[in-house]
């Protein structure tokens, strides 16, 4: 790949297809035969590695600026999409990192859906304004304001392989096992202390399940959702309707939505362009 590197300039779509080509000829001596990986996948691994590792340069922005061959308005986005594409395929299929069983994964799906449907419950919602504190929506129903918190508790609960009933998430909840935030501002403190709201009083430092920048196997990870949680839209919580209030606290809290990266990455996680690689 470094002769091809050269050959064609750095030039990514060109290198690939005539690796690809020279692979299926038998041109190409695999020296880590990844158990009958594709060639097309086989070379963009080693593109990533080679790009990772600094045995391959980076491809010329001066020479896309010249011939205007990249397909993207702004010659950065060029550079970057493609390697950060790349490295999400690899962590992706990467054995060492954490991840649920399937078994764990539905089940825990199932358990926000039976949260979101029962109406005692009340919704999360990850907005700004006074976390913990139990506000209501028009119709009634309970909702909590929270930080990342509560997806650290369903993503290691999830890996854990536990299988709470509704009940008993009704139960950390209450006494502070299944947390909320990861600390409460002053002006939190005081609308609790003053007695006039009820509140939730969980922090993830004494989540039951623990939380991923502390995780089992020693290592520290940052929790990342594959799609945005946000509300998209601007407003009080209780201006939105509840399906998009559930659907919010689904992406939230339901483990197919999330994946971990290591903690000192944890900048890349927040590139869609990586995170593509884990979509259904």
């Amino acid at each position: 790949m470094r002769k091809l590197f050269d050959e064609f300039e750095g030039d990514r779509e060109k290198i690939l297809a005539a690796y690809v080509a020279a692979d299926q000829l038998g041109e190409v001596l695999r020296k880590n035969d990844r158990n009958g990986t594709s060639s097309s996948e086989y070379a963009v691994r080693l593109w990533a590695n080679g790009v990772h590792m600094g045995w391959l340069g980076v491809a010329s922005t001066a020479k896309k600026r010249k011939t205007g061959a990249s397909k993207f308005s702004n010659d950065e986005v060029d550079l970057f999409e493609g390697p950060l594409s790349e490295m999400g395929i690899l962590w992706r299929d990467d054995p060492s990192r954490p991840e649920p069983t399937p078994e764990a994964r539905s089940f825990w799906s199932a358990l926000v859906d039976e949260w979101c449907a029962n109406e005692e419950m009340p919704l999360l919602v990850r907005k700004s304004g006074p976390r913990a504190v139990i506000e209501r929506l028009p119709s009634g129903r309970p909702f909590v304001r929270c930080d990342n918190s509560p997806a650290h508790w369903s993503f290691m609960g999830c890996c854990a392989g536990q299988t709470p009933s509704l009940i008993e998430v009704f139960r950390q909840l209450a006494e502070g096992e299944l947390p909320i935030t990861m600390a409460r501002a002053r002006t939190e403190k005081a609308l609790i202390e003053s007695g006039s709201h009820t509140a939730y009083g969980g922090f993830i430092s004494k989540s039951k399940y623990g939380q991923v920048n502390k995780f089992t196997d020693g290592k520290s990870y940052k929790l990342c959702h594959i799609r945005p949680v946000g509300l998209g839209g601007r407003g009080e919580v209780e201006q939105f309707d509840e399906i998009s209030l559930k659907d919010h606290m689904r992406r939230l809290l339901d483990p197919n939505n999330m994946i971990v990266v290591p903690l000192r990455y944890s900048g890349v996680g927040e590139c869609q362009a990586f995170l593509n690689a884990f979509l259904p």
